[in-house]
């Protein structure tokens, strides 16, 4: 099996459409559809995630993709993907270690790959 993820800071307007249909916030597509019409399963699967919609959810104290509607870590290591400083996140980091863990070790990539110049393909 391939995925491909898709993370949306923003989600786009067919998504926000949605909204009525689901209160979920991550999308599995298993069928690919080609513009002859033809249609089938594939062993491919693309994964759309929607930031913006995760986080208000944390920020409610609810996750739809979770039985029991509660937060998770990966509700709060999405949440931190689309906002690292917004106050609630920033809570949830300061209670838990393993996200402290994660986010500095995050910060210390970006810091080293601000130092790197870009390198030329080809």
């Amino acid at each position: 099996m391939i995925y491909t993820e898709l993370f949306f800071v923003t989600s786009p307007q067919a998504f926000h459409a949605f909204d009525q249909v689901t209160d979920r916030y991550i999308h599995r597509f298993t069928r690919m559809t080609a513009d002859t019409g033809l249609s089938y399963k594939t062993k491919a699967q693309m994964i759309y995630v929607q930031l913006d919609k995760c986080l208000r959810q944390l920020k409610e104290g609810r996750n739809a993709e979770s039985p029991d509607n509660q937060p998770d870590k990966i509700q709060e290591w999405l949440a931190m993907i689309a906002n690292v400083n917004d106050e609630k996140v920033k809570d949830r980091i300061a209670a838990d270690e393993e996200l402290q863990d994660i986010r500095a070790e995050a910060a210390g990539m970006i810091q080293e790959w601000s130092r790197k110049p870009c390198e030329k393909v080809g």
